[in-house]
């Protein structure tokens, strides 16, 4: 038989409630590499006896936790991002005729010099705000798949902005039938989840499982560098490992396992049909051709040569006398950090380090397919700013950044999703 790896998260839980019994609430994860696992701490009994024999081992905590990495894609870790966003669901900015469709056809204007966009036809800017991002599409169009960051919001059919992903060219008469997509969004919020953690390993004619409840994600992280894949990063942390690596078990509405009754989880049940299966679209690429980009004060950089964020939430466990494991695993000061690396082609970012000045910082990442996401920061302090000379190599920048909240939208942070559906 030949050796199987998976990774299934369980959803849909809030608070204390048990993992659904549902087989759409497991979604396999892609994965290139993970390393949760539950660790145990002993002590040594430190009596002193004649026979100087030592004393044995008493446990005295014991913790689940570890990384998950993977490669981006689309639709792939949308469900472990809202989590660590502590996000409530995805949100549509926008829709048509009560229906979740993000886009509306409109004959529309382009004046970059002025930087606005003005629709002669319907209202595509309806339900929108400063702060939120649209794309341009239509085939053939000079401004087909631009990303565009609204600055003043007029009206539903007059907007300017501030943030492109590709030079806006500005049209010479109204351009008809373009499709304007809102997308959706996450941000920072309250909203806490559960969820469950199950390995799969088959191998040697046997089917294990290791299911890890009560996980919480910790952060995620983006690494973005040229020549290669777009990496995806997370840190998962849990409550309690399920004894039973049958996949089949039981649990209370507490959510503690239990010998019978409560919820029964069938976890090979669920993996062999009808549960949500891995995304099937293509790694995100940081090649050129799809679209992407780094946008520093609005414009796309190209001399960007890596790329990386992480967002933490520091959650941290909290143990009781007479309770075995953490009684609460709690989110502490969330921090949104990041490095960039550029090639020293202009002294712009340099003046922002020096004079403690804030900037405007954006990634774009999108596939042939056209789904992507935006990672926007509206507010980042720099730090680092350090330079060297390498041998004969271009001489390279190095910056680390903090993000902060933005006074115009009250946000430090926001993923931006579009589906191109």
């Amino acid at each position: 038989m030949a050796s199987v790896r998976a990774i299934y998260i369980g959803g849909g839980q809030s608070g204390s409630v048990v993992p659904s019994t549902t087989a759409s609430d497991y979604i396999e994860t892609l994965f290139t590499s993970e390393g949760v696992a539950a660790v145990a701490q002993t002590t040594q009994d430190d009596t002193f006896s004649a026979s100087r024999q030592p004393r044995g081992s008493v446990r005295t905590g014991f913790n689940v936790g570890g990384p998950l990495n993977g490669r981006l894609r689309y639709g792939a870790y949308d469900h472990i991002m809202e989590s660590a966003l502590f996000s409530p669901n995805w949100a549509t900015l926008q829709t048509v005729s009560g229906s979740g469709v993000k886009k509306i056809s409109a004959n529309i204007t382009v004046d970059h010099s002025a930087k606005t966009i003005v629709a002669a036809t319907n209202t595509p800017f309806t339900g929108l705000a400063v702060g939120d991002w649209i794309r341009l599409e239509k085939d053939g169009y000079q401004n087909d798949g631009i990303c565009l960051r609204i600055s003043t919001w007029t009206d539903a059919s007059n907007i300017v902005y501030d943030s492109w992903s590709k030079l806006p060219t500005t049209d010479a008469g109204s351009e008809t039938g373009v499709t304007v997509r809102a997308g959706e969004r996450i941000t920072v919020g309250t909203t806490d989840r559960l969820h469950t953690y199950v390995k799969k390993l088959s191998q040697v004619t046997v089917d294990s499982y290791q299911a890890f409840l009560g996980c919480q994600f910790d952060q995620f992280g983006i690494s973005l560098s040229p020549g290669d894949l777009s990496s995806f990063s997370t840190q998962v942390r849990g409550r309690k490992l399920v004894p039973d690596f049958t996949g089949d078990f039981n649990l209370d509405t507490n959510g503690d396992l239990v010998a019978s009754g409560g919820a029964n989880i069938q976890i090979d049940t669920y993996t062999a049909s009808g549960y949500t299966a891995a995304p099937s679209t293509s790694v995100l690429s940081t090649a050129t051709n799809t679209g992407g980009s780094i946008m520093i004060d609005g414009e796309p950089s190209l001399v960007v040569s890596n790329f990386d964020f992480n967002l933490a939430n520091n959650i941290q466990g909290e143990q009781t006398i007479f309770v075995f494991g953490d009684y609460a695993v709690e989110p502490g000061v969330v921090g949104l950090t990041g490095n960039l690396n550029a090639i020293f082609a202009g002294t712009d970012l340099l003046e922002k380090f020096v004079n403690d000045q804030s900037a405007r910082l954006a990634c774009y990442i999108t596939g042939t397919d056209d789904k992507g996401y935006i990672f926007d920061v509206p507010n980042v302090r720099l730090g680092g700013g350090e330079s060297g000379f390498n041998n004969d190599a271009l001489v390279r920048l190095g910056f680390t950044w903090s993000a902060e909240v933005d006074a115009t939208t009250s946000r430090a942070f926001q993923v931006v999703r579009f589906d191109a559906s």
